[in-house]
Order: C-alpha cells, then structure tokens, then sequence
C-alpha cells in the first residue's frame, strides 16, 4: 500500500525503494554474458526482490571487483543520507520515500587504498588472504586505468599486503561493518537485510581449518565480542558454508558459471535467490507479506 503524505496543499505518495550494495555478484555482472551493463543491474537478484516486495523502484549501488570496506563506505553513505532527509546518492529524501537495504558482503580477499586525494583503487588478492602477491598482478580499478598505477607503487604495496590481510583482522573488520550497519539501521528504523555474496564466517577455529582443508573459501569467526551480537534475523546464516549466494546457486540448486568469463551466474540464478531470501525477509519484515 502506497502512503500518502500531506504536504501544504500537495498529495505526494511515498515511493518505495529498494538499494542494492554488493559487488559484482550483486550487480548482476555477466547475467547478459556481457559484463556490467545496465540490463544486468535490471535483472539481478536486487531488481527482483524489489518485485516481489513491492518495492516501485530499485537502485543498485553494487561495485565491480568491490570490497567489504568499499560496500560499508557506501551502505553509511546512503544510511546518513535517510537519517538527515538529504538526497545525493539516493534519489528522493527520505520525508518522500520508504527505503530498503540489501546487502550482499564479499570476500575478504578484497580492500581498498587510496592512490592519490581523486583516486581509489581496490586490490583483489589473489589465493588467500595474508598471502604475498605478484606486483605485476593489476589491480581493479575503481575511477582510473590500470595503467596509470605506477610500478613502483604495486610493488611497494605487494610487500605490506600479507600484513594488512591477515585473515583474522579481515574478519574483524567485517564483523565491525555488519555490528555497525545493523546498529544505524536499527537506531532508525530502516529496513535492512543482508547476506555473504561468496564466503561465510566459521564458528570456531577449528572449523575454519577444516573447511580450508577442504579447499573451502570461509572467514575466521572475527571478534567474537561483535560478532555475538550481530543480528542474525536480518543477516542470512553468516557461518552457514551453504547459505551464501554463489555457493548455494551452484552446489544446491546446480547452476553453472562455466559460460561467463568471469564466472558470475546467469539470470536464473539470480531469480532462485531472490525466491531463496525472500522468505527470510518477510520473516523479518511481516508487514511486507
């Protein structure tokens, strides 16, 4: 149902809008076997959700080759933009619109440094986190080419990148952007939820191990004074290996990412998960049944 707001002598209805923040599984990449375009944005699970929840309008903030630090950036953003009444990022004050998160956390094995005072660039760390890495390996870029990195600059960046990814501190860093999100969401009433788009937290150590025993992709279980108290009704199964978007698509429901370059999956997939989460949502959120 469509709220109506009485503004002086105008009848303005609140528009409903969903936001999506992600990386490129969130963006839909490769759903058109075309990379980033829009077409993918507008079929991506974000987009369908928006469908089934009854949301008129959905915005897809998702980064390609984004990181945890880039998507909490960007989530805090939006946040201070709806508690303030502004309209920069978004496209309506909140005073004129209803607004939903969804937020799809990536691997660890991504963050960001700065390049110069215009210019962020993200590192995708090849293998795990805390491993060394090749200086030749060009980073995704975010606003310059690649090529404008200097090679002195790769290289003196490769030899700190195994101390600034050590997997425990990684997901210390993560845990404190999911407390943090939740709490500010909570604080103002938006409507939020959230999943892991590629990896999970463990509950112990010894999990961790084993799942990488297995050749597992997983996140150590971080600072367990935050991470007891993180939500769980509003985020998916955080230490369920199953319960993120990329492995549940192939191992459960069989989807294949063999035709993409880039190893994204296709429409369909998107369309399971959104009718995969749609329920937890509604779990959370009754009044959007």
């Amino acid at each position: 149902m469509v709220k109506i707001i009485y503004h002086g002598l105008k009848i303005m209805s609140t528009r409903k809008v969903l936001l999506s923040f992600g990386c490129s599984h969130t963006a839909g990449s490769e759903i058109d076997g075309l990379g980033d375009s829009d077409y993918n944005r507008q079929h991506s699970y974000g987009a369908k959700l928006a469908k089934k929840l009854g949301y008129g309008e959905h915005l897809n903030f998702a980064q390609c080759g984004g990181c945890n630090q880039r998507i909490f950036v960007l989530t805090t953003q939006v946040i201070n933009e709806i508690i303030h009444n502004e309209s920069n990022l978004i496209p309506y004050t909140s005073k004129y619109a209803e607004y939903f998160l969804l937020i799809g956390w990536t691997s660890l094995n991504r963050f960001e440094l700065r390049y110069s005072d215009d210019n962020q660039f993200v590192y995708q760390q090849c293998g795990a986190a805390g491993d060394k890495i090749d200086p030749k390996v060009i980073p995704t870029c975010v606003g310059m080419a690649p090529q404008l990195i200097q090679e002195k600059d790769l290289q003196r960046t490769a030899e700190y990148i195994p101390y600034i990814t050590n997997p425990l501190i990684m997901a210390d860093y993560l845990a404190g952007y999911v407390f943090s999100v939740q709490q500010l969401c909570k604080a103002h009433n938006i409507k939020y939820y959230m999943f892991n788009a590629i990896e999970n937290f463990c509950k112990t150590d010894g999990e961790h191990a084993y799942r990488l025993n297995q050749d597992q992709n997983t996140y150590r279980p971080g600072n367990l004074n935050i991470y007891k108290h993180i939500d769980r009704t509003r985020y998916l199964e955080p230490e369920s290996y199953e319960h993120n978007y990329y492995r549940w698509c192939t191992d459960v429901k069989g989807h294949s990412n063999r035709s993409n370059k880039y190893w994204h999956l296709g429409e369909e997939a998107h369309q399971d998960w959104a009718d995969h989460i749609y329920p937890e949502i509604i779990n959370a959120y009754p009044d959007l049944a």
